[in-house]
This record gives structure tokens, C-alpha cells and sequence, in this order.
């Protein structure tokens, strides 16, 4: 027991240390900002959620989270961090429970805690949904395994899996493949328990999933979403498994697919094909396919790139559980060792990112110059910076790569309007609300209407003037 505790206190420094500039740094530009208080928990658990939250997924544990930790920017930060920490705290005790060595669970946890990918989850509070639906998926997977181990406590490890399970639902959508999670687990558990008992565990899980479904799908009031993104699932399926191979770049938007990578799908394929007679192996492969099913476009979603690190995150345990499960050797655990330290520095290094902005806006520009919202997030840092003219070429940019996208006519024509240039701002408007009538593109309308009344009768304000119009 002091070993197990060692080994957590051990794997939450490791997570603070390597997650530490990310606890100070401000909101990313990509998050949308912490939800108002009141809007959120008035539609909490309302039919019209997404409506009242603004939100573009079903998340409300996290967006009361956001709303509870909306003045404190750093307490969110700290809060998911810790419970990253803990996940990987979790899949440490997983990989013991299903046979592995002591030092090799420690390396499962260890990897990832360093998983670069991860950092996008981790660092941006409008992703949390990731780490905290993860959290209680592994909560899920331990106590049900523990529920079909123990036939005196046997309910209330019940219990708690299913608790786990429903709170999981609530904080990310894909949690509903937990169940099937939880069934690969127990049949390459070293301590299996009869079917009946697992069937009891399983009934009890599908009827608080139809139940969630019901209400998602048949309650809820629809998003209002934009077209959802089309991709070819074999070229997202061979992006993730090169990013599990090669985890670099590491980008907010990664525009266009390489064919190519329908190679690493199909190696992907044959890897799981390979370890089908060997349970323990292939239940990280199996973890790896089923985390990643919900982002391979078979069921189209929206997002404006066809992939993102951040989706890797749960999947990342089935990855680690299988290097661990392969490596499970005194010179396979030295080379595990080396990987978690390379995965470290890498994650150190993204984090630091973090701590501007700016170098975040630049970096996301730079190793995505073919997407408009890279080119449109810069252009926004450039102008919160007051780099206006930058702003605008920036905006240009986008507009270049999609001549239709009314984010992109908005902010260009408030950055026409903070250089001064009142006519091509009031042009920019109006060919944004041309493509979508937006109720606040329509109101930085009307304030830049206002602002022209006060500057001087030729049309053109000084740049000191301008810079006090609409944001």
C-alpha cells in the first residue's frame, strides 16, 4: 500500500512539473473563454442546453466546471491537470490489475502523463471534457472490474461503475463506449469472473446508456452547428496512427490529409490483425480502435480540420497499455524509460508554448498555413496585440484560402476599421452578414456606423481615434 501511494505521489509531481507553466498561462486564443455563470447553470439540464450554454457538444459537468471557475482561470487549469494526474494514476493501477509488472504499470501511467498529444486536451479549458470524461470512464473500467471480482461488495462496486459511467456521459459524449471498454478488460482480466455476473454488470451499464441516448439524441434541442466536416475515415484513421508512431507536430489545426497515410491505416489493420490470438496485446489494440471510432468521420461531426491532437488522448491509454504489455522486460522497460522522457521534454516544450499567446497564434499559423481558422486566429492575437495592419493581412490570408467565410470579412473589417479605413470596413460588414446574418457582426456594425458619426466629416478617423472603436 505505501508502494501504491509512492508511485501516485511520484506520477502527480512528475504531471505539476511538466504541466507548471501551463497553470499561470493565459486562455489559449482557440477557447472560446469561460461561459457567464448564469447562462450555464440555467441550462444545465434544460432540453434547450446547447441553446443557453452555447456549447457544441453534450458537457455539462464541464460547463459547470467553467462556470463555477470562471473568475479563476487558474483553478480550472489546476483542477484539470490534477485529474490528467490522476488518469494517469488510474491506468497505472488498470495495467497492474490486468498482469503487468509493478515498474512496467508505473511506465503505462508515466507515458501517459507525457503524452505530447495530451497538451491540447490538458491546457485548453474548452477541452477538459476529454480528461474528465476519461477520468470516469477508467473509474468505470477499475470498480466494474472490481464488482465482478468480489461477491461481497459486489454491489457497491456496482454502484460506483455505474455512477462513474453516467457522470462520464456527462462530461464527454464518447464515454458510451465505455461499456465496451469494460468487457475487453475483463476478458483478458487475470482474476475473471463468471459471465453471469458480468452479464448482471452489463445490463445495469446498457440501460443507463439507452437511457443517456434517449435523452441526447430524442430530448435535447439540436446544436445549430455549421455543415460537419467530411473526411475519408482511412486518412484519419492513418493521421492517428501516426501521430501514435510519431507524435510531431503538434498543432491546434492540422489542414489537408496526406493520401499516404491510408499506409499507417493499413498497418493499423494488420497490427490488430496480428494480435488477435494474444488477448493481453491486443486489448490495447482494441482500446486504440474503439477511442478512436467516434473521429474517423463514419458519423459525420463538426470541426473545422479534419483531425486534432486532442482526440488521441483517450486512445493514448491503449497505447500505452500496449508498448507496456510488449516491453514488459528489464531492457524493454529501460527503452520505455527513454520514450517517457522524450515524451516529457516534448510535452515541457509545449507547455512553455503556452505561456504566450502570441507564440501559440505563430506556431498554429505556421505548421497549418492551408487553414483559414489558423490564419484567423492570428489575426485575432495580432489585434488584441494592436498590431492592426498585421491583423488585416492575416485576415486577407483566410480569405484567400475561403472567399465565403464570414469570420474571416468580420474580423478584417474590424481591423479595417481600428487602421481607420471606414469604407472598407463598412464593405467587409456588409459581405459578412451577406453570407450570415450574425446578430454580433451586425452589432459591430452598428457601432462602427456610430464611431464614423463622431470622426471628423471626411470619413477617416486618426489611428488613436480608431483604435477606440467596436472590438
Amino acid at each position: 500500500m505505501k508502494d501504491r501511494r509512492l508511485e501516485t505521489g511520484l506520477i502527480l509531481a512528475l504531471v505539476l512539473a511538466v504541466y507548471a507553466a501551463v497553470l499561470s498561462a493565459p486562455p489559449p486564443p482557440i477557447d472560446q473563454g469561460f461561459l457567464a455563470a448564469g447562462a450555464a447553470l440555467e441550462g444545465l439540464f434544460s432540453t434547450r442546453y446547447f441553446q443557453l450554454t452555447g456549447e457544441a457538444t453534450y458537457q455539462p459537468l464541464v460547463t459547470l466546471l467553467h462556470a463555477l471557475s470562471a473568475s479563476a482561470p487558474s483553478l480550472h487549469r489546476f483542477v484539470v491537470v490534477l485529474v490528467h494526474g490522476l488518469n494517469a494514476c488510474l491506468l497505472c493501477a488498470l495495467a497492474r490489475r490486468l498482469g503487468l509488472g509493478g515498474r512496467a504499470s508505473l511506465l503505462a501511467g508515466l507515458l501517459l502523463a507525457w503524452f505530447p498529444p495530451a497538451t491540447e486536451a490538458v491546457a485548453v479549458p474548452a477541452f477538459a471534457g476529454h480528461v474528465l470524461g476519461l477520468a470516469f470512464a477508467l473509474g468505470c473500467v477499475l470498480c466494474g472490474l472490481k464488482a465482478l471480482e468480489s461477491e461481497r461488495r459486489e454491489s457497491r462496486w456496482l454502484i460506483a461503475s455505474c455512477c462513474c459511467f453516467m457522470l462520464g456521459l456527462l462530461c464527454k459524449e464518447t464515454v458510451v463506449i465505455t461499456p465496451a471498454l469494460l468487457a475487453a478488460c475483463w476478458a483478458c482480466d487475470v482474476r475473471r469472473a463468471p459471465w453471469r455476473r458480468a452479464a448482471r454488470l452489463g445490463a445495469g451499464l446498457a440501460v443507463l446508456g439507452g437511457a443517456y441516448l434517449c435523452w441526447r439524441f430524442a430530448a435535447l434541442e439540436p446544436p445549430r452547428l455549421a455543415a460537419p466536416y467530411r473526411a475519408d475515415w482511412m486518412l484519419s484513421l492513418g493521421w492517428y496512427a501516426r501521430m501514435l508512431l510519431w507524435p510531431w507536430p503538434l498543432c491546434f489545426e492540422h489542414a489537408g490529409l496526406s493520401p499516404g497515410l491510408t499506409a499507417f491505416a493499413g498497418l493499423f489493420v494488420l497490427v490488430g490483425a496480428a494480435l488477435a490470438l494474444r488477448p493481453p496485446l491486443f486489448l490495447g489494440w482494441l482500446w486504440m480502435a474503439l477511442e478512436l471510432l467516434p473521429y474517423l468521420h463514419i458519423v459525420p461531426f463538426a470541426h473545422t480540420s479534419p483531425v486534432a491532437d486532442r482526440y488521441l488522448y483517450a486512445a493514448a491509454c491503449g497505447f500505452c497499455l500496449l508498448l507496456c504489455s510488449v516491453l514488459d522486460r528489464r531492457a524493454g522497460r529501460a527503452a520505455l524509460l527513454v520514450l517517457a522522457l522524450c515524451w516529457g521534454t516534448m510535452t515541457l516544450r509545449r507547455g512553455l508554448l503556452f505561456s504566450s499567446d502570441a507564440l501559440v497564434c505563430e506556431q498554429t499559423a505556421g505548421c497549418a498555413p492551408g487553414s483559414v481558422a489558423a490564419q484567423v486566429m492570428l489575426g485575432d492575437s495580432q489585434l488584441r496585440h494592436g498590431k492592426n495592419g498585421e491583423a488585416k493581412r492575416s485576415f486577407e490570408r483566410a480569405l484567400d484560402l475561403d472567399p465565403n467565410s464570414p469570420v474571416s470579412w468580420s474580423n478584417l473589417a474590424v481591423a479595417d476599421y481600428l487602421i481607420g479605413d471606414f469604407d472598407g470596413a463598412l464593405a467587409a460588414f456588409r459581405k459578412s452578414l451577406a453570407i450570415s446574418d450574425d446578430p454580433a457582426v451586425r452589432a459591430n456594425l452598428e457601432a462602427a456606423l456610430a464611431g464614423m458619426r463622431k470622426a471628423p466629416t471626411s470619413g477617416r478617423a486618426p489611428r488613436r481615434r480608431a483604435a477606440r472603436g467596436p472590438p
